[in-house]
C-alpha cells in the first residue's frame, strides 16, 4: 500500500522528535489528557486533579461533543496551568477495517496517523520532570494525588502512609474491574 500523502504526514506540525524527550525539564509533574467526545466526566475530572499538577497538557482529537469548549473554559479559569492543542490527523487505533489496518501498517512509525505518535505528540508539550497520564472519564482524590505529586517534587524522602496508599490502589484497581464488567 501506499505511503499518505496528505497536508499532516508532508508537514511539520505533528512531527516529534522523539530525542528531544531526554531534555532537562524542571522538577514537578505534568499531566497529560487526552480526549475525544469525553464531555460527560470532562471538568470534573479536570477540577479533580488540577490543584496536584504544575501542568495539564491536553490533546483533543475528532471531538463532535462540546469537549472543546469545556476545555478551552478549564483553560481560561486555571490560566497558565492548562495548555491545550487540537490534534487534526485522523488516528487510526481500533475497530479498523483491512483497509484501514494495512494502510496504518504501510506508514512509518512516526505518522501522526498512529495513536503513539498522538501520545508522542502531547509527551513534546511538557515542561516538567514528572508526567502522568490522566484520563477524562476518571475523577481522582484530589488530596492523595496532591500527596503523591508533593512526593515526586521533593528532594527530601517522602513518606506516603502505607495504609493510604493502599486504599488509594486499591479503589483504583477496584474501579477497572468495575469498568471491565460494563455495569453502568
Amino acid at each position: 500500500m501506499k505511503k499518505c500523502s496528505c497536508a499532516y504526514c508532508n508537514g511539520d506540525i505533528y512531527k516529534v522528535d522523539v530525542n528531544s524527550f531526554a531534555r532537562v525539564r524542571r522538577r514537578g509533574v505534568s499531566g497529560i489528557l487526552r480526549v475525544k467526545n469525553d464531555a460527560e466526566f470532562l471538568a470534573e475530572s479536570i477540577d479533580s486533579c488540577i490543584d496536584a499538577l504544575d501542568e495539564l497538557i491536553i490533546v483533543y482529537n475528532d471531538c463532535s461533543d462540546e469537549s472543546p469548549a469545556i476545555i478551552k473554559k478549564k483553560a481560561e479559569q486555571y490560566g497558565n496551568k492548562i495548555h491545550y492543542y487540537e490534534y487534526e490527523p485522523k488516528i487510526y487505533a481500533n475497530n479498523l477495517t483491512a483497509d484501514e489496518f494495512n494502510f496504518i501498517k504501510s506508514q512509518p512509525q512516526d505518522s501522526p496517523h498512529l495513536l503513539s505518535n498522538y501520545y508522542n505528540f502531547a509527551l513534546s508539550k511538557v515542561n516538567y520532570e514528572f508526567v502522568m497520564k490522566i484520563d477524562a472519564d476518571q475523577i481522582y482524590l484530589t488530596n492523595s494525588l496532591v500527596e503523591i505529586c508533593n512526593a515526586y517534587r521533593s528532594d527530601k524522602k517522602v513518606f506516603i502512609n502505607p495504609w493510604k496508599l493502599f486504599c488509594f490502589v486499591f479503589f483504583y484497581f477496584n474501579l477497572i474491574a468495575y469498568k471491565k464488567c460494563g455495569i453502568s
